[in-house]
């Protein structure tokens, strides 16, 4: 993989497609109004939000290892299962993706299981034994409401000694939860990760170091409810669609102009993280940068409520906002949605979206907003 995100154009003819990216995307600019319901309870990350046929929500709080749910219609707040390494219990939280009815999936990567919630009752587990959970090495990156999982195939590194490389493109599959069947999707470009290995002495690697630049990301894939697949390319920038009878659609190039990665915007950066809860000074003086800023976040493409697809921009100096470019099914750009600079989404549901935003002291509340 080339390690940084090129100019589709060179030289002053640069400036006229930055002048009308910028003026067709603010013609298409929709700003979120204000939420329908607010929770009260403070959180310190949230990594997922779960709606529910009732209203309610399972939400998933990272950094305090608790999942609750919550209730928009009287503001209440209680928890489900609890942490641990026990039957019934779980050890961290992640995504909790939704599968048929009322039923959703979360990856438990430390303890090697996976957990079904069936509403707001953890279920039962899926041990590493479990076929589904071999093929796609318990790493669940989506999944369908017709018992489809979203994955890609496991890294394999076979390096010599102290050799250091690049991981170029992955394979993403759809496995069948109840069967551990699997079918091949699609080809997308990894992250900018450097690998590096030192071998022993029959030749074979000792110890593995991944690296992992700030700003690095790959093509995104999202599994839709109803099995289409989204995947938001880079190089140039755009969003094709497979269909679930494996036909695709080629979106077309999408507003974007490469800004290079500045002593001033790494400070940017850092102070996006300090606000968001990390520690100041984080990432370190000597880690590793892209040259220039991708057009998307790692993770941040969501199954809007009207089937298109929203696309997490990235945040820069001079665009401290957050943006979300909404995308129909044949790739088009139909606008971008406008948040606080500390505001994200992190779930979605009928005619909804939720969102975490921050406050200065880097607590997170809940909102409920109606999809504009």
């Amino acid at each position: 993989m080339r390690g940084d995100v090129r100019r589709c154009v060179g030289g002053g003819a640069a400036l006229v497609l930055f002048a009308l990216s910028s003026a067709h995307a603010q013609s298409r600019e929709i700003r979120l109004g204000p939420p329908s319901a607010t929770l009260a309870e403070d959180f310190s990350e949230i990594v997922a939000v779960r709606e529910l046929s009732d209203g309610r929500v399972l939400v998933g709080d990272r950094r305090e290892v608790r999942i609750v749910i919550a209730d928009f219609r009287g503001g209440s707040v209680t928890p489900t299962a609890r942490a641990g390494l026990g039957p019934g219990e779980y050890s961290r939280v992640n995504a909790i993706w939704p599968l048929g009815g009322d039923s959703s999936l979360m990856v438990d990567g430390a303890a090697r299981r996976w957990h079904v919630f069936v509403g707001t009752t953890l279920s039962r587990l899926v041990p590493p034994d479990a076929r589904a959970y071999a093929v796609t090495d318990g790493l669940v990156l989506g999944a369908d409401t017709m018992g489809g999982l979203l994955a890609r195939v496991a890294d394999r590194f076979e390096r010599s000694r102290d050799e250091s490389s690049t991981r170029d493109s992955t394979t993403m599959l759809r496995v069948a939860l109840a069967a551990g069947t699997a079918d091949e999707l699609a080809t997308v470009r990894s992250s900018a990760t450097r690998v590096q290995s030192s071998g022993n002495t029959d030749g074979r690697p000792a110890s593995i170091r991944l690296e992992f630049p700030i700003f690095g990301v790959g093509e995104e894939s999202l599994l839709m409810p109803d099995r289409w697949l989204a995947i938001a390319r880079l190089d140039p920038y755009r969003v094709d669609w497979r269909s679930p009878d494996g036909q695709w659609s080629h979106g077309e190039r999408l507003p974007f102009v490469a800004i290079p990665v500045t002593p001033r915007e790494k400070a940017a950066y850092r102070a996006r993280r300090e606000r968001a809860g990390g520690r100041p000074g984080s990432p370190p003086d000597g880690a590793l940068w892209m040259p220039s800023i991708p057009p998307f976040k790692a993770g941040g493409l969501f199954a809007a409520p009207n089937g298109n697809l929203l696309v997490a921009r990235n945040p820069s100096a001079d665009a401290p906002e957050t943006r979300y470019d909404e995308i129909d099914r044949r790739g088009r750009l139909v606008r971008q949605l406008v948040l606080g600079a500390h505001e994200r989404i992190v779930g979605v549901g009928r005619g909804r979206l939720y969102v975490a935003a921050t406050d200065d002291a880097g607590l997170q509340h809940l909102r409920r907003h109606d999809w504009p």
